[in-house]
């Protein structure tokens, strides 16, 4: 994928002049509270994390920035597939764009990728289970409650399941 659009949002390719905004995205503890990454010491990291994609995601997808239409960098989102072919998606905004319904349009365009042009039967999110907000993005795109605390996930996670519209 090299860009998507959708009302308010631009979609695209991660870029080595991302790194700045990369770097403080992951700098804030509010934004990384419920995940399981580390902050980049310094601008150099995140160009390194950001050269590794490709590798990082053996099985596939991809990762990507997300900028508003005017180019002002808010986050990133990902598709990525597991050895065992499920996919999973993520996503994550700077704080100052949190509560203006970015991350619902982000997923709503990340799911209309992963179903009309991969053709995936389903995707998962795998969202810590006090992460209401995450929660309610997942509701509000269809996604459904799937498994809670499953012997392969994190303790105190759920796993939201999104089905490809009009069936298998």
């Amino acid at each position: 994928m090299t860009a998507m659009r959708s009302a308010r949002l631009f979609v695209r390719d991660i870029r080595l002049e991302d790194a700045p905004h990369l770097l403080a995205l992951n700098a804030d503890n509010e934004v990384l509270r419920y995940v399981h990454d580390e902050p980049f010491i310094n601008e150099q990291a995140a160009r390194d994390w950001i050269r590794s994609i490709g590798t990082e995601l053996p099985s596939g997808i991809g990762r990507w920035s997300v900028t508003l239409q005017d180019g002002t960098w808010i986050g990133r989102r990902s598709l990525r597939r597991r050895p065992n072919g499920e996919v999973l998606m993520g996503y994550r905004l700077l704080r100052s764009h949190w509560g203006q319904g970015y991350a619902t349009e982000a997923v709503g365009t990340l799911l209309d990728f992963a179903f009309g042009t991969h053709r995936v039967p389903y995707v998962l999110s795998i969202i810590a289970q006090e992460n209401t907000g995450s929660r309610r993005v997942a509701e509000k795109n269809g996604g459904r409650l799937w498994v809670s605390n499953a012997g392969d996930q994190p303790l105190g996670t759920v796993v939201y399941r999104f089905d490809r519209p009009g069936g298998q």
